[in-house]
C-alpha cells in the first residue's frame, strides 16, 4: 500500500506555488509568479521573495495569497487558502521521505 507521499513524489518531484498579490487579485490584476520550492534555501528566504513580489505589486498590497500549487497532490487541499508555512513544511516533510 502506497501512502500520499508517496504517491505524490511519484506524480511530480518538483512542488511550486503561484503566489500573488490579494489587493491586485481583488482588483482584478493578476500578479504574482511561480515559486520553485526547491530553489529557496529556507522559509525565510522563499519569505523574502515573497515580500519582493508584493513591494513590485501595482496596487501596493501587502498581503499574498497562493493562487495556485503543483506537485503537493492533496496535501494542500485541506485549507482554502493555504499559508506559506503550510506549504513550506509539507515541501520538507517530502523531500526526507524522497532521501529515504
Amino acid at each position: 500500500m502506497t501512502t500520499i507521499a508517496q504517491n505524490t513524489i511519484a506524480c511530480e518531484s518538483k512542488r511550486r506555488l503561484f503566489v500573488g498579490c490579494l489587493a491586485s487579485y481583488n482588483n482584478g490584476i493578476i500578479h504574482g509568479e511561480w515559486l520553485n520550492l526547491s530553489d529557496y534555501y529556507d522559509i525565510d528566504e522563499l519569505q523574502d521573495k515573497v515580500n519582493s513580489i508584493l513591494k513590485s505589486s501595482p496596487c501596493d498590497g501587502d498581503e499574498y495569497d497562493i493562487q495556485d500549487y503543483e506537485g503537493f497532490g492533496d496535501l494542500l487541499k485541506g485549507g482554502m487558502y493555504p499559508s506559506l508555512k503550510e506549504a513550506w513544511v509539507i515541501h520538507e516533510t517530502l523531500l526526507e521521505v524522497e532521501k529515504a
